[in-house]
């Protein structure tokens, strides 16, 4: 894994995570917001109406029925908030698995890079003695040649004379 993936990973949990529970938590918001100001706005009417008929049987028929429908509207708004809720409760979690994730990929990725580290390390310490080596063996074989070199003259002064 390439720290391109790890990083893309991270930016996706994090972003998605927070900012769509954000969106989420907006949306319903929202929607609550609007759902309270036409409770509101019943209200009113039925304070309206109250104002407007002095008759206590009508009266009382218009607030049972305001009632009645404000009962079932926020009977309606109730089951939308669980049921936001419940996705929310979801999309934690969902968020949480990432986090873990990306938690576990990191420390990973710590290990790896500690290995990657130690091997780099090594190829150095090796490369170091590889040519510390091949400057020896240089060594050597020139001194091989003057021996050869030598010998030569050697054996030729026992033969002929040599310089």
């Amino acid at each position: 894994m390439d720290w391109t993936t790890i990083i893309v990973a991270a930016v996706t949990g994090l972003f998605t995570g927070g900012v769509g529970v954000a969106l989420v938590n907006g949306y319903f918001s929202k929607k609550l917001s609007a759902a309270q100001a036409k409770l509101t706005e019943a209200q009113a009417e039925l304070t309206k109406a109250q104002a407007k008929d002095t008759d206590n049987d009508s009266l009382s028929d218009a607030y049972k029925q305001m009632a009645q429908t404000v009962k079932v509207f926020v009977a309606s708004m109730q089951v939308r908030i669980d049921a936001v809720h419940k996705r929310v409760g979801n999309l934690e979690i969902a968020i949480e698995g990432r986090d873990m994730t990306i938690e576990k990929l990191t420390k990973e990725n710590k290990n790896l890079q500690s290995e990657v580290d130690k091997l780099i390390l090594e190829r150095d310490q090796q490369i170091e003695i590889n040519r510390s080596q091949s400057q020896l063996l240089s060594d050597l074989r020139i001194a091989n040649a003057e021996l050869s070199e030598r010998i030569r003259c050697l054996e030729e002064k026992l033969g002929d004379g040599c310089n």
